[in-house]
């Protein structure tokens, strides 16, 4: 069900009157069937393999033993449902996800005949694996109480706001707000509406137009070498509306059942380094490995050098969790060597700067920070712009062969033709001209969101009229609508 659809709209406003119809202690039921619904459309097959991982990790939660101070033999029972219980879960994921390439590289590097099989990947199977995984660790280490009510875990795992791309949710911060609905309040729903609305105006405003664009640099690469190096920037730009707008979207329906989810992004493209935007971007991708990757294995407790390995380590898996392409293997590892480096390097860069007479405080050091960081980050997208190594290496020799911005003007703006282009490149730099100003805002501490909620609400309406009624009258049309995140 795309988070654009009408269905979806049928299905948020029926569930939100049901919602607020029935007593408080039936309204995470309401939740569930919503999920149910939502959930169901992506046939036989997601369905079964989401049941199976919940009850799994229900049932060896549930069996796990909560042992004391020496007693060892609960603390090895207790060990036992963990192992099983993560070895099945990651079992599923793994082979639903990675038998095909899996088998295409030992075809590819081996000259094997194996026969790739067709296999359907479930819709989110990658988030919420992560998340009944991360519960199970939880329940283990004793930082949670144990679910009791299968149906209320299930709704932990299949909550619909979220099943599709995130945010990964912790079970203590999800889980009671799921069971024990807060009471209606009319200012969080003003809020979930607004932030409805500005994921709508960044997905269809934003991403979408980037998305003609880019699309058209990219399946033609040689006949724009003029602006093909543009085709990353674009990419970069329209990930982040793309993804962002989407999150912004579902975290906004969730408030709208008083359901307060994760944030997911913090303005990423005002990062100074790469560890900094990689701690504002997917951030509850990032809590999960920083919890269950990177401190079990030894965090920057062991010194410099274990530091840097054990980073490079918590990237390489994030390409691989990505998708199943050598591409997002590359980028993973790419990633994870520079920000290795950056860290092995880190006194020899505090020396230069020191030597330079650079501090943080200085604005031309920290927006030269800002570019070189947005320019290493764009570079690392080109793997998620291709899927093979031949197609990398011809987008990136366009991209230095020659330079003619003119070449966006004979790009087709969709349906409409090049007639149309102008005022489509027109709609997304107004677009973005809003996003980075919200971000800088916010940056520095000011929530628009916070402020317009003080207005008189007439104010209020007015301003949420603006935001949504260019959505419809601008948006590009006959593109698809999905969103990027939610096929990882």
């Amino acid at each position: 069900m795309d988070l654009t659809s009408n269905a979806l709209l049928i299905l948020v406003s029926a569930a939100l009157i049901v919602f607020y119809l029935v007593p408080r202690k039936f309204r995470w039921t309401v939740l569930l069937l919503a999920s149910i619904v939502y959930y169901a459309g992506y046939g036989i097959t997601a369905i079964s393999a989401l049941i199976f991982s919940a009850f799994l990790t229900f049932l060896c939660a549930y069996l796990m033993p909560v042992p004391k101070e020496g007693e060892e033999t609960k603390k090895t029972d207790a060990l036992f449902y963990l192992i099983v219980g993560l070895s099945l879960n990651l079992a599923m994921l793994l082979y639903l996800k990675y038998t095909g390439f899996l088998f295409d590289s030992l075809n590819r590097f081996f000259s094997m005949q194996l026969t790739i099989p067709d296999l359907l990947l479930p819709a989110g199977i990658s988030y919420y694996t992560l998340q009944t995984c991360g519960y199970l660790v939880d329940v283990y280490r004793g930082s949670c109480e144990k679910a009791t009510n299968p149906f209320q875990y299930l709704l932990f795992v299949l909550y619909f706001p979220q099943i599709a791309q995130g945010p990964i949710a912790r079970f203590p911060h999800l889980y009671p707000q799921l069971i024990e609905p807060k009471p209606f309040r009319f200012g969080r729903f003003k809020s979930g509406i607004v932030r409805i609305a500005y994921g709508l105006f960044k997905k269809m405003l934003l991403a979408d137009w980037l998305t003609v664009f880019r699309t058209a640099i990219f399946e033609e690469p040689e006949a724009y070498a003029g602006i093909t190096i543009f085709g990353v920037v674009l990419y970069s730009l329209e990930l982040y509306g793309n993804f962002s707008g989407g999150i912004d979207m579902m975290r906004g329906v969730s408030e709208l059942f008083g359901v307060i989810m994760d944030e997911n992004f913090e303005q990423p493209y005002l990062a100074t380094s790469t560890a900094n935007f990689w701690r504002r971007w997917h951030m509850s991708l990032g809590r999960f490995f920083r919890s269950y990757v990177y401190i079990p294995l030894g965090g920057n407790r062991k010194g410099t050098f274990r530091t840097a390995v054990n980073t490079f380590i918590v990237f390489f898996l994030s390409g691989i969790w990505h998708g199943a392409s050598w591409a997002y293997v590359v980028w993973g590892s790419f990633h994870g060597v520079i920000c290795a480096l950056g860290i092995l390097l880190a006194g020899l860069f505090a020396k230069m700067r020191t030597a330079l007479h650079m501090t943080e405080e200085n604005m031309f050091w920290r927006l030269f920070r800002m570019a070189r960081t947005f320019g290493i980050i764009s570079f690392g997208w080109y793997f998620f712009c291709v899927t093979t190594f031949e197609e990398f290496a011809l987008v990136l020799r366009c991209s230095v062969s020659s330079f003619n911005p003119s070449l966006f003007l004979e790009i087709p703006a969709g349906s409409l033709g090049t007639a149309y282009t102008p005022y489509a490149l027109m709609t997304a730099a107004v677009a973005l001209t809003v996003v980075i100003v919200v971000s800088v805002l916010r940056e520095h501490g000011i929530r628009l969101s916070f402020r317009i909620s003080k207005l008189p609400l007439t104010v209020q309406f007015l301003i949420l009229l603006v935001m949504v009624l260019p959505v419809p009258l601008l948006a590009p049309t006959g593109i698809a609508k999905g969103f990027i995140y939610a096929a990882f």
